[in-house]
């Protein structure tokens, strides 16, 4: 009956009019305003209300610090049961939420929930699950919303407004339905398949996921022959990326979710598998030295091996001049000048904040030259290069000798 106006002048129950939805659909409207009335009413007499927490986000999805804190604020909802067209319950990780206010307009597509399962606010976060507004009904007379629970997260790499690497783990949908689920169903078999859907909440983190970025899914366990460490899972890589479902029509910024298609793929020696990062280079990575002048090379007598993995263990590195016969040039080794930098370095970043991540020293101690590394934390963006360099004026060829070698400085620790 929306849209029509009847005769309530003799009707049994004031409560008729409630149904009746008139053309001019506003704030001021009559009947809304005895909706109202009637929910705040019969609010406290409903047995499934519970409370739960939204996530408070700036109105730009986009337009924000990356590295803000997101915040979380109870509020109070009443809970119900998705039903099917033929009256089936769906699954439990669907759920439709109604809010007291009938103009509740806070929400929307893309918006984050999270509760315990026994709505428990004081429970630890680790006990939440996030749940993400997936549809949406603004036109019945009630204000809800359809939820979905995340069964996973993303793991990936972003660079704070001073340019240093920070984990991020983004809550996704991953394939929960049947249609798009990592399980191909039909009444006859169910097969796996190699491809999922995820659905993510379109922020200042997934909107800068790109095509073949890989991504670490699926359940962990520990390593029982390294106890600490992890395995377990697959990588996964994005073949196409839907961000085309926008909630208003003239801001292309303004996106509720975002859907990523991906595919199994490989996995790299260099994959974290314990803090679940995918490793995004494809380049093979081994330990490379340099040598820019024939006859003479810069050596090293400490330690015997290069490392191809520098991690906070302080190692000791001393470098020395020698000939092709083997003959150490002491007196031209103290003259040896080490530097090292990290590769793909952000540009607009002074290259002294390198220092925040490794641990670099150089010392003369009983006629002998030596420097120290160590790692303070991990670099994702690229190896540690470093370069040991006797200049032309105190080289015995009178050419400049260089040595230079690499070091991988993204896995955890051992």
């Amino acid at each position: 009956m929306a849209r029509k106006i009847v005769d309530v002048t003799n009707s049994a129950s004031l409560y008729d009019i409630l149904s009746q939805t008139p053309k001019n659909f506003n704030k001021n409207n009559y009947f809304l305003k005895e909706l109202q009335e009637k929910v705040n009413a019969e609010w406290e007499y409903r047995p499934n209300r519970v409370d739960i927490e939204y996530e408070i986000r700036p109105q730009s999805n986009i337009n924000v610090g990356v590295g803000l804190q997101k915040e979380w604020q109870p509020i109070e909802v009443v809970i119900q049961t998705n039903k099917s067209q033929k009256g089936e319950a769906i699954a439990d990780d669907n759920k439709n939420i109604v809010f007291k206010n009938i103009f509740e307009d806070r929400f929307r597509i893309g918006s984050k929930f999270r509760f315990a399962p026994n709505f428990n606010l004081e429970a630890s976060e680790e006990k939440k699950d996030v749940w993400l507004g997936i549809n949406m009904d603004k036109t019945s007379m009630t204000a809800n919303l359809i939820i979905q629970r995340c069964n996973g997260v993303l793991g990936s790499v972003y660079l704070d407004k001073q340019g240093i690497s920070h984990y991020h783990y983004e809550p996704v949908i991953q394939a929960r339905d049947i249609s798009s689920t990592s399980f191909s169903y039909s009444e006859v078999a169910v097969s796996p398949q190699a491809h999922l859907t995820i659905t993510a909440q379109y922020n200042e983190f997934t909107s800068k996921y790109f095509i073949n970025q890989r991504f670490i899914v699926g359940a962990r366990y520990e390593d029982e022959k390294n106890p600490g460490h992890f395995k377990g899972g697959q990588v996964y890589r994005i073949t196409a990326i839907d961000k085309d479902y926008n909630l208003s029509t003239w801001n292309s910024e303004d996106v509720g979710l975002i859907k990523l298609y991906v595919e199994l793929t490989e996995s790299s020696p260099y994959d974290n598998w314990d803090d679940r990062i995918a490793y995004q280079n494809d380049q093979d990575i081994h330990l490379t030295t340099e040598t820019a002048v024939k006859g003479y090379s810069i050596a090293f007598k400490t330690p015997e091996e290069i490392p191809s993995d520098l991690y906070s263990e302080e190692l000791k590195f001393t470098p020395v001049l020698i000939s092709e016969d083997g003959e150490e040039y002491a007196e031209s080794s103290l003259k040896i000048k080490t530097t090292y930098s990290l590769e793909n370095w952000p540009s607009r970043l002074p290259l002294e904040d390198q220092s925040n991540y490794i641990n670099f020293a150089e010392f003369t101690d009983n006629n002998e030259y030596y420097f120290t590394l160590s790692r303070k934390k991990i670099y994702i963006n690229g190896e540690l290069v470093v370069s040991c360099v006797l200049s032309k004026e105190d080289s015995p060829s009178g050419a400049e000798i260089t040595t230079t070698f690499k070091m991988v400085v993204r896995k955890p620790e051992k």
